[in-house]
């Protein structure tokens, strides 16, 4: 995200990372079942030069939000919470 490169999201549909980057405009989704889908997601992006800007600002908007020091402590704080129970 950081390098505000758009993301082409091999998961299942309901995965975090496809729901987020759809939601959030960085990333499209593409059948991790069927080759075909991450060939034309990628021919898709590559042959549109304002959809591909468009994303990687998005990415690069995101970015801050999932910052790696940040989801570390978010993750901290869940194992702490757990560990309390």
């Amino acid at each position: 995200l950081a390098a505000g490169k758009p993301i082409v999201a091999v998961a299942p549909r309901e995965c975090d990372v496809v729901s987020l980057g759809e939601q959030k405009g960085f990333s499209i989704h593409a059948d991790p079942h069927d080759p075909s889908a991450f060939a034309d997601a990628v021919r898709q992006i590559a042959r549109d030069p304002q959809l591909l800007r468009k994303m990687g600002l998005a990415a690069s908007d995101a970015a801050p939000e999932f910052e790696r020091t940040k989801e570390l402590a978010k993750l901290i704080t869940i194992l702490e919470q757990t560990v309390k129970r």
